[in-house]
């Protein structure tokens, strides 16, 4: 089975906890590191998502050569 990070969904549920947790009362640097965490996530996430896609499309299309 696949870690949650190895899917788009997964990223996108640890970015919005990173942010959830950005909201806490905690110094501002903290804050800044889950921000920044959080954004990394959300771009794993659209590669992902963009991956995904081309896979589908890949796999809709057929072997190549035939």
């Amino acid at each position: 089975m696949a870690a949650p990070e190895d899917s788009a969904r997964g990223c996108r549920e640890r970015a919005e906890a990173d942010l959830r947790r950005a909201d806490d009362d905690m110094p501002a640097n903290a804050r800044q590191v889950l921000q920044a965490s959080a954004r990394h996530w959300f771009a794993r996430a659209e590669l992902l998502e963009r991956l995904e896609t081309s896979f589908a499309t890949r796999s809709a299309d057929g072997p190549e050569g035939d």
